[in-house]
């Protein structure tokens, strides 16, 4: 952020939790790299790990996250119809809620979705839990993110993510 930066100087201790490239813009702006450093996100990962079967066609996608535009939540949205054809037994569950719950609403029945997709609204920690453990992928199609914690979360679940490029998942995952 803009402002932020203003009020550090080049002396600055800078703590961020496990994003590389956010690091790199930051000595980009002339900050010295020898006061930042990147702290790794925890997760307890015996609380999310799971057997999956990846067999079963009946998958479950899971999307964990602010429901805005810039988290990629209504390109997911649009794309369900295309993963639909070719696997029409597959479950959407989207975690989170904003002020767009309702206009996704009306876009998944619109599209005639409402069969494939699950609109949660905020949950607790113990039911997103379960959900993972039951979810065969993870999909976080966002714009802009730090590191989110859902990325270490979906991991520790044994998730294969589907992700943008952007951020700290870059850093962390691969192909």
């Amino acid at each position: 952020h803009p402002a932020m930066m203003k009020s550090l100087n080049k002396d600055s201790f800078i703590h961020i939790d496990y994003a590389e490239v956010i690091k790199e813009k930051i000595i980009d702006i002339g900050l010295k790299s020898d006061f930042i450093s990147v702290i790794p996100t925890m997760v307890s990962t015996s609380l999310y790990s799971s057997k999956k079967n990846f067999h079963n066609p009946n998958k479950k996608v899971i999307f964990c996250g602010s429901l805005f535009a810039s988290k990629g939540i209504y390109e997911l949205i649009e794309a369900i119809p295309e993963v639909l054809e070719k696997n029409p037994t597959t479950k959407f569950v989207i975690i989170g809620s904003s002020s767009d719950e309702l206009k996704l609403k009306i876009k998944i029945k619109e599209l005639m979705l409402n069969n494939n997709v699950l609109l949660t609204g905020f949950i607790d920690e113990s039911l997103k839990i379960k959900i993972f453990k039951a979810g065969h992928i993870f999909v976080l199609p966002s714009y802009s993110e730090g590191f989110p914690n859902v990325i270490t979360e979906s991991m520790s679940a044994g998730l294969p993510i589907v992700c943008t490029n952007v951020g700290g998942m870059a850093d962390a995952i691969e192909n």
